[in-house]
């Protein structure tokens, strides 16, 4: 899996999406866990979870959440902010999402941030999707957020790709579509360069970093769903919130399927 340089600087990375409504969309989250789920299981897994922001989230509303990334720097940080806060419910690791393995079993699992897109090949997608079922109980739930398939298609974006965050004497900005490429019609996969400013007092930094995308439509992960054996698509939202359901007006901005371990 490629790793963008930006992912070793968890303080940057936390700074740039620090816009996200973290509450809002945890209680999106544990709603569907009360609603959808069919065990009792409450413990929660954070699947390349980067800088913690949803496991924190969690973790203060009393949930035992675990997590792991595979960049060590992200899995540092969450672990000196937890320490911080004294959120003694949280264990975090290294791991990769293609591959791993866990003795605890979850009720809930989740994928934020578009982080299951970089899941290149239909081997890949279908083995981690056996793999998240291997450690969620039977009913417990996968709730991923991918891209909007609009930004799929060349159609006008669902989300603005350049943007600044500020904290303190930090200011980053961020072009995330700095140079972008069509899509292969036969892998399916998108490349294109991202490109962060980081001023920090005196000092600015400029990372200009290759990402690799899987490019997924709503029928065609069904399938690759169907095709796992592993779960059942219960609904799929536009956003978090569930008034929205995937759809193709401005309102649905991202596709966030609710799947259910068989």
């Amino acid at each position: 899996m490629h790793i963008l340089e930006i992912y070793k600087y968890p303080l940057y990375y936390e700074i740039a999406f620090q816009y996200r409504d973290i509450e809002g969309e945890c209680d999106f989250l544990e709603s569907q866990l009360e609603l959808q789920a069919t065990t009792s299981n409450r413990r929660i897994l954070d699947i390349g979870g980067g800088t913690g922001m949803h496991v924190v989230e969690f973790a203060r509303r009393g949930y035992e959440v675990h997590s792991f990334d595979i960049v060590p720097e992200m899995v540092d940080w969450v672990k000196k902010k937890c320490k911080q806060q004294g959120l003694e419910k949280v264990k975090v690791w290294i791991g990769d999402m293609t591959d791993f393995k866990q003795r605890l079993h979850y009720g809930l699992a989740i994928n934020m941030l578009t982080t299951f897109n970089y899941l290149l090949t239909n081997e890949d997608i279908i083995h981690h999707l056996k793999a998240v079922a291997d450690v969620l109980d039977k009913g417990g739930l996968y709730i991923i957020e991918l891209t909007h398939p609009r930004d799929c298609l060349g159609m006008e974006k669902s989300t603005l790709n350049q943007w600044l965050e500020r904290r303190g004497d930090i200011v980053v900005e961020v072009d995330w579509d700095y140079e972008v490429h069509p899509v292969d019609p036969i892998t399916q996969v998108q490349e294109r360069l991202v490109k962060i400013e980081v001023q920090e007092g005196e000092n600015r930094r400029s990372f200009k970093m290759k990402q690799l995308n899987r490019i997924l439509l709503p029928q065609e992960l069904k399938a690759l769903v169907a095709c796992s054996g592993a779960f059942e698509v219960v609904d799929i939202f536009g956003t978090f919130k569930e008034d929205i359901k995937l759809d193709s007006s401005r309102k649905s901005w991202r596709m966030i399927p609710i799947l259910r371990k068989l």
